[in-house]
């Protein structure tokens, strides 16, 4: 539990609606699906299973560099959920999944707000890990900003 100035305690997970910054750093030692070369990977990040949004697509790379920020709005810190999943773009085939991970944007907001972290993927079969930068602000209150006396 960390004090702050104030003497309060900052030990639980933020309240407020806010917004969620997403940087897609890289992604390591990803499967091959592909018989005559490397994976086509690309990031499909989606917030709650509505807010939808994608990486490019680095070509002939199992250790792509992706290093690409998003914004998400986020209504239900305490509940709502992250997921990134990584694919192999294909122009013929279905595109093939390389794994996934869910991040709870209460496990950012408990952390001063900020996570760097590397994601070990579902389902992959070498570890394939996903490399993720997470910073959460809170909307200010505006009862936070009326002068009180």
């Amino acid at each position: 539990m960390t004090e702050s100035r104030g003497g309060e305690a900052r030990s639980e997970p933020r309240q407020r609606p806010g917004v969620l910054s997403v940087t897609v750093v890289n992604a390591k030692n990803l499967d091959e699906l592909d018989l005559d070369s490397e994976s086509d990977p690309y990031v499909v990040l989606t917030m709650d299973g509505m807010q939808q949004q994608t990486t490019r697509t680095v070509k002939n790379n199992n250790n792509p560099d992706w290093n690409e920020p998003f914004e998400f709005t986020v209504r239900h810190p305490t509940r709502s959920v992250l997921r990134a999943q990584v694919f192999d773009w294909n122009r013929w085939t279905d595109h093939g999944r390389l794994g996934w991970v869910e991040i709870g944007v209460n496990e950012v907001s408990s952390s001063d707000g900020g996570l760097e972290d590397e994601y070990l993927l579902n389902e992959t079969r070498r570890g394939g890990t996903l490399k993720l930068s997470l910073l959460f602000s809170e909307v200010p209150d505006p009862s936070d900003r009326q002068s009180h006396g």
